[in-house]
């Protein structure tokens, strides 16, 4: 009886995390950056190990503007944990809001060699690119990501910007309107709307 109830509980304890990370995800992709960073932590109070957890979270923070707290977060992992490939994206994601662009670079190279198939390399190496001023390997990098997660409000925001740099304004005009209907409340939504004002 207490076999079945111990597997009961690591079932339970599973499908929990996993509907915790999936809230966190809906919610970052809104652009809702503290209410995810608030189910990422819970999700990693239920799984400290889990290092795709851990790289939303971070996610979350920077988009934040919190990179001090991200980078305390990415100092946090425990010894065994899971999804590496992950945890080298938190990594790049912290260098890049840092300015530390090469150090960037080797991370997401890294999880590339983990996980070429990983979903969020092409948003994390298209937000590098664009920070870096390639705007057309962002924008490449950027259409990929939002093939993968049509939902990801700021892969739109980011692209938008990317078309901005490369004198696109139809397709700036497309992707900052897909990022507004996305998340209307962003704080990144002033400042879109701004930009639309300017080419209209």
């Amino acid at each position: 009886m207490g076999y079945k109830v111990t597997i009961l509980a690591a079932v339970f304890a599973a499908v929990s995390f996993a509907q915790s990370l999936e809230e966190g995800i809906e919610q970052l992709h809104a652009a809702r950056n503290a209410e995810a960073a608030a189910t990422f932590r819970s999700a990693l109070e239920q799984d400290p190990a889990s290092g795709r957890a851990r790289y939303y979270l971070i996610q979350a923070l920077v988009d934040d503007r919190k990179t001090d707290e991200a980078g305390k977060v990415l100092a946090e992992v425990p010894d065994g944990s899971k999804d590496s490939g992950y945890l080298e994206l938190a990594r790049a994601w912290v260098e890049i809001n840092s300015r530390q662009f090469e150090d960037a670079l080797q991370s997401i190279g890294k999880a590339l060699d983990m996980d070429a198939g990983n979903p969020e390399l092409p948003y994390v190496r298209g937000v590098l690119e664009l920070t870096r001023k390639n705007y057309s390997a962002a924008a490449a990098d950027l259409e990929r990501a939002m093939e993968i997660t049509p939902s990801n409000a700021n892969a739109h925001y980011y692209a938008g910007l990317a078309y901005n740099g490369l004198k696109k304004p139809d397709k700036m005009v497309n992707q900052f309107q897909t990022f507004l209907k996305l998340a209307p409340d962003s704080p990144n939504a002033a400042k879109v709307r701004s930009l639309l004002r300017a080419v209209r």
